[in-house]
């Protein structure tokens, strides 16, 4: 019974999101909209060892700042969904827990 719920916890999702900057992610910029970005982030994080992830952005313009510096956030917010198995190292990679 106890491997079962262990089973559950390992294919369920949990969130996490990135403020994506105007030219300081790690995996870089995409002039393909937010269908580049989208395959961009999945690559990095394949190429980091998460498998699974699930992309998806939201535009929150109080999150932009006025600023065109490289860390400055451009609004958008990218979601990341990933297993549970690698919720430690997501986290080690910069990315914030979704509440």
């Amino acid at each position: 019974m106890f491997s079962a719920c262990l089973n559950e916890e390992n294919n369920k999702l949990f969130e996490f999101y990135w403020d994506q900057t105007y030219c300081a992610d790690p995996w870089g910029n995409s002039t393909e909209g937010n269908t580049g970005l989208g395959l961009a982030v999945e690559e990095y994080l394949i190429d980091q060892g998460i498998l699974g992830a699930k992309v998806s952005f939201s535009t929150e313009e109080e999150r932009r700042q006025d600023c065109f510096a490289c860390h400055c956030t451009s609004g958008n917010r990218i979601y990341v969904q990933v297993p549970f198995q690698f919720r430690n190292r997501i986290l080690e990679l910069g990315f914030k827990e979704a509440e």
